[in-house]
C-alpha cells in the first residue's frame, strides 16, 4: 500500500512521469548553463517549420526553441501538403514497398539508399518554396 501511495504521490523514483520530468528538467538546467548561453548567442535564428503535433508545441519544445534562437512556423492543422518531408516519406515508402527484402538489415539499407538519393534533390525543397510564394 506504501508503495501505491508513492506511485501515487509521484515520490517513486521509478516513476516515468516523476523520471520524465526530472530529465526535461535537467535538459533545461544544461541549456541554461552560462557558458552554453555563450556560445548560443553566436548562433544566426533559424525558421523550423513544424506539424502541429503536441510534442512541438509543448512548454518544454517552446522553452528550448527560445534558449536555441528557433523561431517554430507552425502547418495548419491536417495539411500534409504544406510539408515538404511527407514528399520525401512518400518516395522513400514507394520504393521500400516495391523492393524484396528479407531481413531487417536489407530494410536498413534500402531506406538509407533511398534516403540519400532522394533527400539531395533540392527540387522537393525549390518547388515547396514557389508553391509557398
Amino acid at each position: 500500500m506504501k508503495k501505491v501511495k508513492r506511485i501515487l504521490n509521484k515520490e517513486d523514483s521509478d516513476n516515468p512521469y516523476k523520471v520524465k520530468k526530472e530529465r526535461e528538467k535537467r535538459l533545461l538546467s544544461n541549456l541554461n548553463n552560462p557558458v552554453i548561453r555563450n556560445l548560443l548567442s553566436f548562433e544566426i535564428p533559424i525558421d523550423l517549420v513544424l506539424d502541429n503535433a503536441t510534442i512541438h508545441s509543448s512548454e518544454l519544445s517552446m522553452a528550448v526553441f527560445k534558449i536555441l534562437n528557433i523561431n517554430p512556423i507552425f502547418l495548419p492543422i491536417r495539411s500534409p501538403d504544406l510539408n515538404p518531408i511527407e514528399d520525401l516519406w512518400g518516395m522513400i515508402k514507394d520504393r521500400i514497398y516495391k523492393t524484396y527484402y528479407t531481413s531487417l538489415d536489407e530494410l536498413i539499407t534500402i531506406f538509407e539508399k533511398a534516403f540519400e538519393e532522394f533527400v539531395v534533390r533540392e527540387s522537393l525543397y525549390e518547388n515547396w518554396i514557389k508553391d509557398m510564394v
